[in-house]
């Protein structure tokens, strides 16, 4: 006769727990590996203090330059340096 599988509710329980936190810990890296990857740019933009402007750094994902073309696009180097730097 086959004897199937069974489990307590309290394994199921910690099974749930232990996943959870799995997820909550790699979204909160996320969220930090984010805002220091940000502050990293901002840090940066202000320590070069030449001829390109920052018009919003909220959110990286609209973060505005402005500035000539040739200087825009070195800021646009830099900046995915740093991202790369940030993110390994």
């Amino acid at each position: 006769m086959r004897q199937s599988f069974r489990f307590s509710l309290r394994s199921l329980f910690i099974i749930v727990m232990l996943a959870a936190s799995y997820f909550a810990g790699w979204i909160s890296h996320r969220a930090w590996n984010r805002r220091n990857t940000e502050q990293a740019i901002i840090d940066a933009m202000r320590q070069v203090n030449g001829p390109v402007r920052v018009e919003k750094a909220g959110n990286l994902d609209a973060i505005m330059l402005k500035g000539r073309k040739s200087d825009v696009e070195a800021t646009q180097e830099a900046i995915g340096t740093i991202q790369a730097a940030v993110q390994q």
